[in-house]
C-alpha cells in the first residue's frame, strides 16, 4: 500500500507505548507502562503526572498524545502532538550531551513528528524532521557506541531505506543514512535481546519486517505467538497474532482466536478501543465468504475509527459483500458512499475507489464475481475452493476481456504456487504477463515478482534477479509501493545467498 514505508515507523510509535518496558527500574515506571500496554490512557496520564523525572515524563507524554492519533485520529490530536513535540524537543535539548538518553529520545520525537506529517502530506517538513532524527540517532550511536537503546531506530532506518519504493526515494536523498538490510536486522535483534528500554518493541518491528518485507510469515507468527503467550492481556500482541494467522492464510484458526478473544475481553473504563481489530477480523470473515459477519465487523470499524486510512477499503469490501450476496441495492448505496470519504494515501484505499467506480459504472459479470471469490478464498487459504471458483470460468475465453484473461491466469498462478505446483504456477504467471492491459497492470508486475520468487526458491539466482529487476521497471499501478519494497528486499536477500 502507499506509505508502507511508514508502517514500521508507525509500529515503532504505536508499540513503543503499548509494551511493558524493561526500563531500568524506577518506582513509577512499571504501573504507567502497564496502563499504556492495555490502552488505559486516562490512567496512564494520571500516573505520568506523578513522575518526577522530567525526561521520563516528556518521554511518556509524547506517546500518550501520539497513540490516540494513531489509533483513531480524533479531531485536534494532530495539532496537540505537534505543539507538544516542539516543547519536548526543546526541553530534551537542554540536557547535557553526556546524558546517554538525550539524543536517541530527541531522535524519536523528530521521528514521530516526521511520520505524522508524512501521513498528512506535509512532505517537506516531514523530510526535515526525518533528517534530524537520522542525524541524532547517528550521533547517539557514535557518542554511546555500547548503548543498545539507539540500535532500534538505527535498525528501522537501515531496513526501511533498503526497501524504499521509488516514489519515496526523495526521502533517501535528504537522509544521512543509506539502506542496509543485514545491518538493520542485526541492530534490531541486538536491541531486542540486549536493550533495557522496550526491547519487545524491537521484536514487534522484526515481526513487521519478517511478515511484510522478507516474506517469512512463519518466523513472524512465531514471534507474535511468543509475545501473546507472555502478555495475553495486551490488545496489541493479540492483534499481531491475529494478523500473523491471516498472513499464513489460516483463516479458520484466526477467526477462532479472534472470537475467543472477544468472548473473554472486558472493556475497562478509560480503555481505548482498537478499531483496526474489527477491520482485520472483517477481512478474515470476508476471505471465508461469511459476508454477513464481515459486514458487521466493517461497520464496527467504520463507526469507531475517526481517521481516513483503510476506510475506503472497508467500505469497498462491505459493498462487495452485499453484491456477492445478491443485494444489489445495498451494494450500490454502500459504494456510492465513497463520495463522502476523505482521501487516503494508502494503496488499498485508492484501489478500492477505482474498483467501486468501475462497479458503479458497470455491474460485475458472473466471471468478475468468480474471480473475486477466487481471490478471497485464496487469501483465506481455501485453495481447493478457490480453484473450483476459477475452474467454473469457461477456459476457452469466448467472451472474456483482456483484463479478465490476465486476472484468470494470475489467480490460477497464485493458487498453483501456494499448492506447491511450481511448474504450473510458472506457466500461469507467464501467461499473465503475456497480456498488456493497463487495468490489470499490477497483476502482471506481481506475476513477475512471484516468478522471481519461484526461481529463487529453486536456486536460480540470476533468473530470480532478472524477474525482480524487471518488476521494478514498471510504474503507475495499484499496490506499487508494496511490490517495490518486496522486490528490493528480495534483491537484498539474494546478495546474502551468495
Amino acid at each position: 500500500m502507499r506509505l508502507t514505508w511508514c508502517i514500521p515507523f508507525l509500529l515503532l510509535l504505536c508499540y513503543h507505548h503499548l509494551m511493558a518496558a524493561e526500563r531500568p527500574q524506577t518506582p513509577g515506571n512499571q504501573p504507567i507502562e502497564q496502563a499504556i500496554e492495555h490502552l488505559q490512557l486516562e490512567a496512564a496520564a494520571q500516573l505520568n503526572a506523578q513522575i518526577q523525572d522530567v525526561k521520563l515524563r516528556l518521554y511518556y507524554q509524547s506517546r500518550l498524545l501520539f497513540i490516540p492519533y494513531l489509533v483513531s485520529e480524533p479531531a485536534g490530536q494532530y495539532d496537540r502532538f505537534i505543539e507538544f513535540s516542539k516543547l519536548a524537543a526543546t526541553q530534551l535539548d537542554k540536557l547535557p550531551d553526556a546524558d546517554a538518553d538525550k539524543k536517541w529520545m530527541m531522535a524519536e520525537i523528530f521521528f514521530m513528528r516526521g511520520v505524522l506529517r508524512a501521513l498528512n502530506q506535509q512532505n517537506v517538513t516531514s523530510a526535515i524532521d526525518m533528517k534530524s532524527a537520522c542525524s541524532l540517532i547517528l550521533e547517539s550511536r557514535n557518542s554511546h557506541p555500547k548503548s543498545f537503546e539507539n540500535r532500534k531506530l538505527l535498525g528501522v532506518f537501515q531496513v526501511a531505506m533498503a526497501a524504499m519504493p521509488k516514489k519515496l526515494q526523495w526521502i533517501g536523498k535528504v537522509l544521512c543514512l543509506g539502506g542496509d538490510l543485514v545491518s538493520g536486522l542485526n541492530n534490531l535483534e541486538l536491541a531486542a535481546q540486549n536493550g533495557k528500554m522496550l526491547p519487545r518493541e524491537s521484536q514487534t518491528l522484526l515481526f513487521y519486517f519478517e511478515k511484510n518485507l522478507l516474506e517469512r510469515p512463519e518466523s513472524a507468527h512465531h514471534r507474535a505467538r511468543l509475545l501473546h503467550e507472555k502478555h495475553p492481556q495486551s490488545k496489541i500482541f493479540s492483534y499481531l497474532l491475529l494478523t500473523s494467522l491471516i498472513e499464513l492464510r489460516q483463516i479458520d484458526d484466526a477467526i477462532r482466536f479472534a472470537e475467543s478473544q472477544e468472548a473473554t475481553a472486558t472493556q475497562k473504563a478509560g480503555q481505548m478501543p482498537l478499531p483496526i481489530w474489527n477491520y482485520t477480523l472483517g477481512k478474515a470473515y470476508f476471505f471465508r465468504l461469511d459476508y454477513a459477519l464481515a459486514i458487521g465487523q466493517f461497520d464496527r470499524f467504520l463507526n469507531t475509527y475517526k481517521g481516513k486510512n483503510l476506510k475506503a477499503d472497508a467500505l469497498y469490501r462491505k459493498g462487495m459483500a452485499y453484491l456477492l450476496q445478491g443485494k444489489s441495492r445495498q451494494a450500490r448505496e454502500t459504494l456510492t458512499a465513497f463520495a463522502n470519504l476523505p482521501k487516503s494515501e494508502f494503496d488499498a484505499d485508492e484501489y478500492a475507489r477505482q474498483q467501486s467506480l468501475n462497479y458503479l459504472l458497470a455491474a460485475p459479470t458472473p466471471t468478475d464475481k468468480c474471480l473475486y471469490a477466487a481471490r478471497n478464498l485464496f487469501d483465506g487459504g481455501y485453495y481447493i475452493r478457490a480453484l473450483d471458483s476459477i475452474n467454473s470460468i469457461d477456459v476457452t475465453f469466448p467472451n472474456l476481456s483482456t483484463a479478465q484473461k490476465t486476472e484468470y491466469h494470475y489467480r490460477l498462478g497464485r493458487i498453483h504456487d501456494a499448492m506447491g505446483k511450481k511448474d504450473a504456477a510458472k506457466e500461469s504467471y507467464q501467461q499473465c504477463i503475456s497480456y498488456s492491459v493497463s487495468s490489470a497492470q499490477w497483476m502482471r508486475v506481481y506475476a513477475l515478482y512471484y516468478l522471481g520468487r519461484i526461481e529463487a526458491e529453486q536456486g536460480n539466482t540470476e533468473r530470480a534477479r532478472i524477474f525482480y529487476k524487471t518488476a521494478l521497471t514498471f510504474d503507475h499501478y495499484p499496490y506499487q509501493s508494496g511490490l517495490e519494497q518486496r522486490a528490493k528486499s528480495a534483491l537484498e536477500s539474494l546478495k546474502l545467498a551468495k
